[in-house]
């Protein structure tokens, strides 16, 4: 099992250099973002207390530009992403096609197709939405720092709200872990069970055994419904809590904010600007959470690959052999068309 972890392991490495770039673009991104709050700023604390025109255009032509360098860069971020998860099913086709066939013949073999199937959803998180949130996650320590920075008290409470949306996610990884692993298996049971009664279809037929074949598949592919809709209900419980923690505190933040800005110690644009902050801060927690049952299927998807490969060794390449010499004698050889009695060619 564990020289299958590394196997696994050494292709996710050889991205290592993809995955760093998506890493600094995303440190940019996140930069970027603080464009927007900064514009809204400026334009509350400088553009409507000097009433400048000049000052407006020049804001808003930055902000446009820095809007459009943030698009180019979210834009190359996906790409890459795409094609680390395109270069992880490539570099392991080959080796999963090979366990699965080798794996077919042993006696009593329980796999099925189930490695390509977990093949590709690796290749479709990888590649998806779910891992823009971890490369984002770095950078919420960044925002709560600037919230902070702004006034201690907006800070507390931005930081509370995260360790709120946090401690949501922890209990919606606790909550699903199970019924989402039962969830999988009893598909991957009813996928090899239809599979294995496609392929010995007569055999079914003859013995009656249709009926008791069907009721077993019936019953593994809605056991296999419960589990995933007990977890699907979990996730959506918790991910709904967390939007509704998050409007919550946004608004809490901007009452926290007027409050503070008539007592004079923040000025207006620091109260919308510290809100657009902790709603950035908080999107990549949200975010995880919302993308979490992706990532436990991931999850699964990466132990079962794992086993196969375990069970298949890679095999040694033989030595190689020099190009065979062929040498061809032949006598009497006749040649005859089909329904003709005489033939075409005889005596060679």
């Amino acid at each position: 099992m564990q020289v299958a972890q590394n196997e696994i392991s050494e292709v996710m490495k050889s991205s290592r250099g993809a995955v760093i770039s998506a890493f600094l673009f995303s440190a940019i991104v996140n930069v970027l973002m603080l464009a927007g709050p900064l514009f809204m700023l400026q334009i509350y604390d400088r553009v409507l207390t000097s009433g400048s025109v000049q000052t407006l255009v020049a804001l808003t032509v930055i902000v446009v530009a820095t809007y459009l360098y943030y698009g180019f860069l979210e834009y190359v971020r996906a790409r890459i992403l795409v094609r680390i998860g395109r270069r992880f099913e490539e570099t392991l086709r080959p080796r999963v096609f090979d366990a699965v066939a080798a794996s077919a013949l042993r006696p009593g073999a329980k796999t099925g197709s189930q490695p390509f199937q977990d093949l590709a959803s690796m290749r479709q998180f990888l590649g998806g939405s779910g891992p823009l949130a971890f490369l984002d996650m770095p950078w919420v320590p960044f925002y709560l720092a600037v919230v902070f920075a702004m006034h201690w008290m907006l800070g507390v409470a931005a930081l509370v709200a995260a360790v709120l949306i946090f401690g949501l996610a922890v209990l919606t990884e606790l909550s699903s872990r199970g019924p989402m692993s039962r969830a999988s298996q009893s598909a991957a049971k009813a996928a090899l069970l239809g599979e294995e009664a496609r392929r010995n279809a007569e055999a079914m037929h003859a013995m009656g055994m249709r009926a008791a074949l069907r009721n077993r598949w019936e019953q593994l592919q809605q056991l296999a419904m419960d589990e995933q809709t007990t977890a699907n209900d979990a996730g959506g419980l918790l991910g709904a809590m967390s939007r509704v923690v998050r409007l919550m505190v946004q608004s809490g933040l901007l009452a926290l904010g007027a409050w503070l800005a008539i007592k004079q110690e923040i000025t207006p644009g620091t109260i919308i600007a510290s809100s657009i902050i902790m709603g950035r801060a908080l999107a990549p927690v949200e975010q995880a959470v919302g993308n979490w049952q992706q990532f436990l299927g991931f999850r699964k998807a990466r132990e079962r690959l794992t086993k196969i490969l375990a069970e298949v060794p890679v095999e040694i390449n033989r030595m190689a052999l020099p190009r065979p010499i062929g040498l061809l004698q032949v006598e009497n050889v006749i040649s005859a068309l089909p329904n003709v009695e005489k033939p075409l060619l005889q005596g060679i």
